[in-house]
């Protein structure tokens, strides 16, 4: 099966961020992103979409307000969890999200990662423990949690009956709001979708604060359509973040567009239990910088003097250091930018953490020799671009490939595919912009040197349009003298957004 969702999955999940975040616009981006050929793990979807917006930072495109999501539709079986998000990516899997035609919204987990994203931890309590510990609904506390969730309340006794089987339990979990103050102080959810005249989702219009749990928990509501929502504690938290973000300043590239940068990844092996590094790839464009952290990545010369450095962040997983139980968090990472000055050239890179080497990687004697074979000047792309390259590398290295395009005959580059095996991939072309003058570009790396070529300028046929109808739904009756509400939207790779 496949692992990437369809179109109308992906505008499912806007439709629910329209819902609960606290924003009267959701702008956004479908991509598609070269380099799996299995259905990976979250913590894999992280980590390249890490490299994709560290690599569009690096050539202009990015900013620290960015966020990036990666939905896929099957779960793995090498997988856990339904979720996993960093400090500004986020991944999930959608096998847990019925069909909205359906009229089942459960779970919001897509949502829930965004939200993480901005800084919000999960909905535990002060008494559900320790750090390390798992609590209410198997939430994970963790050191980001200040203030606690406000609202854990006893909804009392849950009953519910499938497949003819009776069950009842006793019920605390994170709430919407306050159960315990009165009627008139109680907080329910309302679901500006559903209520949509004949929308199909009439069920789902108000959020019963005694059956929807608060959307940073784990809480799944048996037999709830609503099973979590965004409560007031996290909408004001989220909306506080967002306007930080949307009028504080974007991070200034540093230094001019021809500054040779080198991308340092890494993550740590589960089966080896060591840090590795991923192939480091080299590219002339602007520094992005970093935020600062605990690791500390240098560039080496030969005498085995530090030439370049950067202290970055160490990824982990929503920030649960020290789980003692509970579902364990996967594995920490790191992504590194860094400048090197004119007349240098590093021949190794050596990566510490709390004064501690961890990794260590040296050039091989040769770089890889590379030529593009596909797309050509008289190539008219239209569905997908075939691209195609002949590499060899004189020390046997493994080659791994970045691959650029350009619709504005290089003047401005995005980033389609990163660390792609082999020797050819078939871009799709369903979210791209049209151009007369696209080009290619690849950087091919043998782990620590790159050899870029470029294609001719080829003719690219834009992503078609994607519309959405959200009402009516499918076979819905409308009587007569009925007032019928027509809703939808449409977003097209060139325009954005459109409307009108």
């Amino acid at each position: 099966a496949s692992i990437a969702p369809g179109d109308r999955q992906l505008k499912e999940q806007v439709r629910r961020m329209r819902d609960q975040l606290p924003a009267s616009h959701v702008d956004y981006r479908f991509r598609s992103v070269a380099g799996f050929y299995r259905a990976p793990t979250l913590f894999k979807v992280n980590q390249r979409l890490s490299k994709v917006r560290m690599t569009d930072a690096a050539l202009g495109g990015a900013t620290n307000k960015l966020k990036s999501i990666g939905f896929l539709y099957e779960r793995g079986p090498t997988s856990t969890g339904a979720g996993l998000a960093w400090t500004a990516t986020a991944a999930a899997y959608l096998n847990f999200v019925e069909d909205p035609e359906s009229g089942d919204i459960r779970r919001n987990t897509g949502v829930h990662e965004v939200a993480h994203t901005f800084g919000r931890a999960h909905a535990v309590f002060q008494d559900q423990g320790a750090l390390g510990s798992v609590g209410v609904c198997g939430s994970k506390f963790n050191d980001l949690v200040s203030p606690y969730h406000p609202f854990i309340e006893d909804t009392g006794i849950f009953n519910w009956i499938a497949n003819g089987i009776h069950t009842s339990i006793a019920t605390t979990w994170p709430t919407i709001g306050p159960l315990d103050q009165g009627p008139d102080d109680e907080v329910w959810g309302f679901s500006p979708r559903a209520h949509a005249n004949g929308s199909g989702f009439g069920h789902l219009v108000i959020v019963d604060p005694r059956f929807s749990a608060e959307l940073m928990s784990y809480c799944d509501i048996p037999g709830a359509a609503q099973d979590r929502w965004v409560s007031t504690f996290s909408y004001d938290k989220l909306n506080g973040r967002l306007r930080t973000a949307q009028h504080g300043p974007t991070r200034a590239p540093q230094g001019g567009f021809s500054t040779e940068l080198f991308l340092v990844t890494g993550a740590y092996n589960e089966d080896t239990e060591e840090f590795e590094l991923e192939p480091i790839t080299r590219l002339d464009g602007i520094d992005p910088g970093n935020d600062p952290g605990e690791v500390h990545v240098a560039l080496l010369d030969a005498g085995g003097s530090e030439i370049a450095s950067r202290d970055v962040l160490l990824l982990q997983d929503g920030n649960h250091p020290g789980l003692s139980d509970g579902p364990a968090p996967d594995p920490p990472a790191f992504i590194a930018v860094i400048p090197v000055s004119a007349g240098q050239t590093p021949v190794a890179v050596a990566v510490t953490l709390d004064a501690q080497e961890i990794v260590r990687a040296t050039a091989s004697a040769n770089p890889p020799t590379v030529t593009i074979t596909s797309p050509t000047g008289a190539m008219v792309a239209s569905g997908t671009i075939p691209i195609a390259w002949n590499a060899e590398d004189l020390d046997g290295d493994t080659l791994y490939t970045t691959i650029l395009l350009s619709t504005d005959n290089g003047a401005s580059w995005e980033t389609i595919g990163v660390d792609v095996e082999g020797s050819s991939y078939d871009a799709p072309t369903d979210y791209l912009e049209g151009s007369n003058s696209a080009i290619i570009r690849l950087l091919v790396s043998d782990g620590f040197h790159t050899t870029e070529v470029t294609s001719p300028s080829f003719t690219l046929d834009a992503g078609y349009p994607l519309a959405f109808i959200d009402n009516p739904v499918n076979g819905i009756a409308v009587e007569y003298d009925e007032t019928l509400r027509l809703r939808g939207d449409a977003w097209d790779p060139e325009d954005g957004l459109l409307d009108g």
